[in-house]
């Protein structure tokens, strides 16, 4: 596969001239916009209040989560299994005779 190099094309080139003609030369500094004092210092403390309600609310939110599932203060009684299939009864496992191989003798 040979890779071929495109001549520039004339309208790009063109319109790349044109716009960078339009821009401003050196770029204009932002304008500046004064907010009174007052303005400021209300924003300053309604977000660190809400910052602070926020943060308690997600801990009581952490801890009433970590209470709920660790089964609140009372947790439950842990009895016996109830009987099904899958569980020992009385822990009494026993090897199924067909599983059973029969002892090969010794070869000398």
């Amino acid at each position: 596969m040979s890779q071929t190099t495109l001549p520039p094309d004339s309208v790009d080139e063109l319109l790349a001239d044109f716009f960078k003609s339009q821009v401003k030369q050196p770029w204009p500094p932002a304008p500046r916009t004064a907010e009174p004092a007052s303005l400021l210092a209300a924003r300053r403390a309604a977000s660190s209040n809400r910052a602070r309600v926020t943060l308690a609310a997600s801990v009581a939110i952490l801890l009433g989560a970590c209470w709920y599932f660790s089964n609140g203060s009372h947790p439950a009684e842990r009895g016996k299994p109830a009987p099904g299939p899958g569980v020992l009864q009385d822990g009494s496992a026993k090897m199924p005779e067909e599983f059973k191989k029969p002892k090969e003798p010794m070869l000398n």
